[in-house]
């Protein structure tokens, strides 16, 4: 879909962080995310701003070698008399005070919810110390809501906590941010790795099912995998009740036992880690549209993974089951190679649904704007 003669276009500004840059959006989903909304927003016809803090001499933002963004801060956006017909809350939560300014600008503001937001808040609520408030939500002001569609189970607490409708809109993802590798059946090694990517800094991505499913699997066949590395791990590998209550139950994970199996490590990038076509063995709680699967699925990396999004491709097993996980990582270990070339396409048609050049995708943004822009109530 293209700007059409009988399609207005409309005047379009999104939140985004100070500090960006290439590595940022790298290693930034939400930052991806919203890079992704202007582009399929300037492909629909529409004039498009990122609103940063710092002013810019240029108002341009280069995020990576083959464009430039508009990039303004709203001072900057007033003094020149730009009229905003919708601003998109999505990379910075606004104050009262900036909010009014928007509405000065004549626009609508859409709260855009990538984020586990209700799981986050019982988090906060319940564990973090109040210096550490994390995510503030300020409900004065909000028009809209935007969620993605593996976190529709919130809606309507943000309906409530917002006093504003919200609404669920199309996953979108493009491989532009990643490195182009190029893996084939002589890339794999004689016994594949595993790895384990979760964040670990919150209940809905972590590595305590993943781990389980690796001391399932050594427990059946010790010699099915080389070894297993629990990639930001470092953060819980010296925690006591970790060391305690998990690692003295499952010999894979106690080096003192079972040495040179599996290892904790920092923080590392997808590209660094994936040097070979080794298995990814992911969990998530309600967070089943991540970035860091298809990514895998783009590279036709063995994807284990229990996301009801993705049942279709990779190795699937449902919610918690450590036994049926154990079963699909063994399947991905024994089988990817001989089908690495099935795998491969279909892969690729499958991601071709999240494209922000699929017609569909575009065509129903473009009704969601036209319906926020329309809707005169809140």
């Amino acid at each position: 879909m293209s700007s059409t003669s009988n399609q207005k276009s409309y005047n379009i500004a999104i939140s985004i962080v100070d500090k960006i840059d290439v590595n940022h959006l790298y290693s930034n989903g939400i930052s991806q995310n919203i890079v992704l909304l202007y582009e399929l927003f300037e492909l629909l016809g529409h004039a498009v701003f990122l609103v940063v803090i710092t002013p810019r001499e240029n108002q341009k933002l280069r995020l990576n070698n083959n464009k430039q963004f508009n990039a303004s801060t709203l001072e900057e956006l007033k003094q020149n008399q730009q009229s905003l017909d919708l601003f998109f809350e999505a990379g910075s939560i606004q104050g009262k005070d900036v909010r009014n300014l928007i509405k000065l600008l004549g626009a609508k503001i859409i709260s855009v919810h990538y984020g586990n937001s209700l799981i986050m808040d019982m988090e906060h609520i319940l564990y973090r110390d109040e210096k550490d408030a994390g995510f503030q939500h300020i409900a004065d002001g909000v028009d809209y809501i935007w969620i993605s569609p593996h976190h529709a189970y919130h809606q309507s607490y943000l309906e409530i906590l917002y006093n504003a409708k919200a609404g669920i809109v199309p996953f979108v993802w493009n491989p532009k941010f990643i490195k182009n590798k190029n893996f084939s059946k002589k890339d794999f090694r004689a016994v594949s790795n595993i790895y384990v990517m979760e964040p670990n800094i919150s209940v809905v991505k972590n590595a305590l099912i993943p781990m389980t499913i690796i001391e399932a699997l050594y427990r059946k066949n010790p010699d099915s995998f080389h070894q297993a590395f629990v990639i930001n791990g470092a953060c819980i590998k010296d925690k006591s009740y970790f060391l305690n209550n998990i690692v003295n139950s499952m010999p894979s994970l106690n080096a003192s036992v079972v040495k040179d199996k599996v290892f904790f490590s920092e923080r590392c990038q997808f590209d660094d880690v994936f040097t070979h076509p080794d298995v990814l063995l992911s969990h998530h709680w309600n967070n089943g549209l991540n970035y860091l699967s298809l990514e895998a699925l783009y590279h036709n990396i063995p994807l284990v993974h229990n996301s009801e999004f993705f049942q279709e491709v990779g190795y699937f097993y449902p919610d918690f089951d450590v036994h049926q996980g154990a079963e699909a990582l063994e399947d991905a270990l024994l089988n990817h190679k001989a089908n690495f070339v099935n795998h491969k396409s279909k892969n690729q048609e499958f991601l071709k649904q999240f494209s922000i050049y699929n017609p569909k995708v575009q065509q129903q943004y473009q009704q969601l704007l036209t319906e926020i822009i329309s809707n005169e109530n809140k």
